[in-house]
């Protein structure tokens, strides 16, 4: 049987080049003021660590509240209202409407508040 490709990367192979090359996570959580605040970490070094709880929450399968522990719901002890992790070049900013945008492979750079 064959392994998945979740396993051989965890396993440090990539099917090809023997190791995971890139991906970042990207947290999301709303502060007290109501802030967007957002996190981005590489996951190139091995020694990242993102902390998605404060060690309180006990995963429930059976919690099915809104849909998924990974659903803009955030319960006591998340550190984070929403999250992903890709493997390609993303990146966040909000533009002049206030939107939140997702930027694929493209530079952006923070040029303050508008």
């Amino acid at each position: 049987m064959s392994s998945s490709r979740a396993r051989q990367l965890a396993e440090g192979g990539g099917g090809g080049s023997g190791t995971y090359s890139g991906g970042s996570f990207h947290g999301f959580f709303r502060d007290s003021e109501g802030k967007l605040i957002w996190t981005k970490e590489s996951l190139n070094d091995t020694s990242t660590r993102i902390e998605l709880t404060d060690g309180s929450v006990l995963d429930d399968g059976v919690d099915l509240t809104a849909g998924s522990r990974n659903d803009a719901d955030r319960k006591d002890g998340e550190n984070y209202d929403q999250w992903l992790i890709d493997s390609t070049q993303l990146n966040f900013y909000l533009d002049d409407n206030g939107f939140l945008v997702a930027s694929i492979n493209e530079p952006y750079s923070y040029g303050g508040p508008n």
